[in-house]
């Protein structure tokens, strides 16, 4: 490193018009300075001072013990002199222009270390609960490689294996991020982990039996009733079991209800857990018999519900049991709030609002979107839904809450 200048020029000094010199002491025990020849009418500034210099310097030669000024090569000089002279600075400029100069800095075939992997073991994390995070990095030089772990909560401890963060008790989403340095480049790459208490019940209770009545402010009803299970078959000869959602007014005769069909069906996780609620198909329209099926199946419902978590899925739509594409679309959802919400079935708890944009497209043309707003609450369901279909230009509106529900629990049924 270069540690300080000699004062032997003044402070800034200017080399113009003719060859000047400036000296840079290299170290307490070597009698060498930098030369750096300016000609030809060139201007530079070079600001000296006891810091590490900021201007660049080339020539080396020597300075003569306890002389004021740098000893200049003249023809005076001996000839045998004059070739060692010349010997020392043509093997200083090789030295300095080959990156010896600075051995501070990487020659231009160094990377920064790359990060192959980081990943937690959940992206979920409970309150006061700790959470694995694994890392691999590699470097392309095999540098040496020192590890930073950040974390904006909670608390975090790392190495180059990866980390174990301490989540804190504040419920959202944190950011941890790692820097990968091999002391002249550097990465950083980061993952985002929810905080959240997940809460219980069943928001979206699945049984042949289960019956929700529902109305609207003009006195309309509506009932849904799941009233069987299926067996959808699919393309890889594999069998999925299925609820059948029958929804009619039930003011009307029978003989007049207009029925339409959903079908229903749950993701299970690893531990057994339900993961989503996913709709498989439904009837093409109001009260007929044909039947379409969503490729892939439509996510309506991923738990646990999160304020802000979305999701959404492109989908083919297959007309059974053909399977021939009549059009297609896309599905996306939100969870827009957690709240208290009372209806004329009583006041619920821990209830989520899910906005569910439905939009259909039949082959090269647009044929309606659907907005639905639903809120669901624990070992209930929906017990409140909005929605807003447009097709053609025309909207139209319903808002429904519930005023009942009968709920099948193994053997007993539960009323309200």
């Amino acid at each position: 490193m270069w540690e300080r200048l000699t004062y032997f020029l003044r402070q800034p000094y200017n080399f113009s018009n003719s060859c000047r010199t400036a000296t840079i002491y290299l170290g307490d025990n070597l009698f060498s300075y930098f030369l750096y020849r300016i000609c030809n009418n060139k201007t530079i500034s070079c600001q000296l001072s006891d810091q590490e210099p900021r201007c660049q310097v080339r020539l080396v030669y020597t300075k003569i013990p306890n002389h004021n000024k740098p000893f200049r090569i003249s023809e005076q000089m001996p000839i045998r002199f004059r070739l060692y002279l010349y010997i020392y600075i043509a093997f200083s400029l090789f030295w300095f222009f080959c990156g010896c100069g600075n051995e501070d800095l990487p020659n231009e075939s160094n990377y920064a270390p790359k990060i192959s992997l980081l990943k937690a073991e959940t992206d979920i994390v409970e309150p006061g609960q700790q959470v694995s995070i694994y890392l691999k990095t590699i470097d392309l030089e095999g540098d040496p490689i020192s590890y930073s772990w950040q974390a904006n909560g909670g608390s975090i401890q790392g190495d180059e294996n990866g980390a174990v963060w301490l989540a804190p008790e504040n419920e959202r989403k944190y950011t941890i991020e790692i820097t990968v340095s091999d002391g002249f480049k550097s990465n950083t790459s980061s993952i985002d982990l929810q905080v959240w208490k997940t809460r219980l019940g069943n928001y979206y209770p699945l049984s042949v039996g289960n019956t929700w009545y529902y109305e609207d402010d003009q006195g309309n009803q509506i009932v849904f009733e799941i009233i069987d299970t299926i067996q959808i078959q699919l393309p890889d000869n594999r069998t999925e079991k299925s609820y059948v959602l029958q929804k009619y007014d039930p003011n009307l005769p029978e003989e007049e209800r207009v029925y339409n069909f959903s079908y229903l069906g749950k993701e299970i996780d690893e531990n057994g857990e339900v993961k989503a609620i996913i709709q498989q198909a439904q009837n093409v329209t109001s009260g007929t018999d044909g039947t379409i099926m969503f490729v892939p199946f439509l996510p309506l419902y991923k738990f646990p519900l999160i304020p802000g978590y979305q999701w959404q899925k492109q989908f083919q739509a297959k007309l059974t049991p053909e399977l021939f594409p009549i059009g297609g679309g896309l599905d996306k959802n939100e969870v827009l709030s957690e709240e208290t919400l009372n209806v004329p079935a009583g006041q619920f708890e821990n209830v989520f609002q899910v906005q569910e944009t439905f939009k259909w497209r039949f082959f090269d043309r647009d044929l309606d979107e659907t907005v639905v707003q639903k809120w669901l609450a624990p070992d209930v369901g929906i017990i409140k839904f909005t929605q807003a279909q447009t097709r053609a230009d025309v909207t139209v509106e319903v808002d429904f809450e519930l005023v009942s529900y009968d709920l099948v629990n193994g053997n007993e049924l539960e009323s309200n």
